[in-house]
């Protein structure tokens, strides 16, 4: 059989020009994937300044997938900005775009957003303000000054991702609840999202309250009615992490659940001059509290040392609803309504605790009373021990239980990490 040359050149120029175009379409299937999965950022807007006022006129030019950029300054909010359509507000970054807050809140968000590149500063303020229908929204890379007791972000019924962020309070700022939460309403009534994405993820934060006395009351997150909360990988100094019960709350519900973990809980100075009570205090609810390090000297009372507390109080007359007890289940009738350890329709669904140290050595959970606010009424008194028992309720271990031995943490980094990635801050842009 014989080939000749120019059937062999035509064969290979063939070969060539198809490898050529399978090259470009597979560049172009990369393109679109990458854009797919970071986030098509589209058409960027540029506030005049920082003014609650040139940053409102940006956005309403603006459209979903677009960013508004904010230049760098010091402004004063005595307005709030409100946020209605998917987009990203970005300062210039820490230090740079200097915001002070005069309005509660200072950002009102409604729909998917995100929010970076900005130091807030605020007194008794919420700074940003995050509603139900703004679930997948974003804040990150942002510093938050508190220099009186006040939030710095609160979300109501929304899941999203607060990550990366600095929260730093003067002791002025004693009492603060620097995240604020509260889930979807029907939250008792519908299956736990434990290890799953419809929850609020909080990681990769930093809080710092400046040592004080007692920094007992200061909560780096309050886990408050139906909440579902992941808060993971924060460093926190002389501040705690709090879920509440049931009694405490308005609308009346205990947070649903909370997943803690890999977070380091510090004491500063270390030295006893710095009182914190706990490092977590749990009041109601179910979930998973593991692989935590708390560094530093934390007591409460003298000789008492009750670093993750679980309570229930129900028999506080002065936290009721219309001073009595009489619309909740009495303490004699256990279980409690949403107490600690309890699930959908108030089914069992125990708190499982595991490695969790202190300075070095496990330790485990503490019931603690309230015999100071105790008072004769409906319920009449009980003892924490008689409501929440340990190895039913909760369990403490060492290592990760059997029982829950098909629990697996939501990925990290939170996929929104990578999902709203924009491109850096343009250099070669002006303000016409």
């Amino acid at each position: 059989m014989t080939i000749c040359c120019s059937s062999i050149k035509r064969f290979i120029s063939t070969v060539a020009i198809f490898q050529i175009l399978w090259g470009f379409l597979a560049m172009i299937l990369l393109v679109t994937f990458v854009g797919q999965t970071k986030g098509a950022w589209a058409n960027t807007f540029i506030a005049a300044s920082c003014s609650a006022k040139d940053i409102e006129t940006a956005i309403s030019k603006a459209s979903t997938g677009d960013i508004v950029e904010v230049p760098s300054g010091s402004c004063t909010w005595g307005e709030t900005i409100k946020i209605d359509k998917e987009i990203m507000l970005r300062g210039a970054g820490i230090d740079s775009t200097n915001i002070n807050i005069n309005v509660r809140p200072g950002i009102l968000i409604s729909a998917r957003a995100n929010i970076s590149g900005f130091t807030f500063r605020t007194s008794g303020k919420y700074v940003i303000s995050v509603q139900s229908t703004a679930s997948n929204f974003r804040i990150y890379d942002n510093k938050f000054y508190l220099t009186g007791s006040g939030t710095a972000i609160y979300v109501g019924g929304a899941y999203g991702l607060i990550d990366s962020n600095i929260f730093e309070l003067e002791p002025s700022a004693l009492g603060s609840e620097v995240i604020f939460v509260r889930g979807p309403e029907n939250s008792w009534l519908t299956p736990n999202s434990i290890g799953g994405k419809d929850n609020l993820f909080v990681e990769d934060n930093t809080f710092t309250l400046s040592g004080v006395g007692d920094t007992g009351s200061t909560q780096a997150i309050d886990c408050n009615a139906n909440s579902r909360v992941v808060f993971r990988y924060n460093n926190v100094t002389n501040m705690k992490f709090d879920a509440h019960g049931l009694w405490s709350n308005t609308p009346a519900h205990s947070a649903r659940h909370y997943e803690v973990y890999n977070n380091h809980f510090y004491v500063s100075p270390g030295d006893g001059t710095v009182v914190m009570w706990r490092m977590m205090e749990i009041r109601g609810g179910t979930g998973r509290i593991f692989n935590n390090i708390c560094t530093g000297m934390v007591k409460w009372g003298p000789d008492k040392y009750p670093d993750i507390r679980l309570i229930e109080y129900c028999d506080a007359v002065t936290s009721m609803p219309n001073g009595n007890c009489t619309n909740f289940v009495c303490p004699s009738d256990y279980p409690m309504m949403e107490q600690v350890g309890r699930g959908l329709n108030n089914s069992l669904k125990p708190l499982y605790l595991w490695n969790n140290t202190r300075n070095g050595v496990q330790i485990g959970a503490h019931l603690v009373d309230w015999p100071s606010r105790a008072a004769i009424d409906y319920c009449g008194f009980f003892e924490a021990s008689d409501i929440i028992k340990e190895n039913r309720d909760f369990y403490v271990s060492d290592t990760k239980p059997e029982a829950i031995a098909d629990y697996t943490p939501y990925p990290y980094p939170h996929p929104l990490r990578s999902a709203g990635e924009v491109p850096p801050h343009p250099s070669n842009l002006r303000i016409r």
